[in-house]
């Protein structure tokens, strides 16, 4: 099963699957994120450009999680590791 690390404040490895778990994850840690879909991606896209100081696209899970992997903030760790 892939492993990713997500880097917010300090990095957290997670085992999921995919990069969209570790956002249902974030989602949930989050106290003030609202339930809706959308207005928590929004929220979050949010959250990690204030981090990273680079846009984030929020119309799906699979886009803001490719974005939060391209600036860094979240990543696919090396299975040999």
């Amino acid at each position: 099963m892939p492993k990713y690390r997500l880097s917010i404040v300090s990095p957290v490895p997670f085992d999921l699957e995919t990069p969209m778990e570790v956002l249902d994850l974030w989602r949930g840690c989050i106290r003030s994120c609202p339930e809706d879909s959308k207005d928590s991606l929004r929220l979050m896209a949010i959250l990690a450009s204030d981090i990273t100081g680079k846009p984030m696209r929020f119309h799906t899970e699979d886009v803001l999680a490719w974005d939060m992997m391209e600036h860094g903030l979240l990543e696919k760790i090396d299975e040999a590791h």
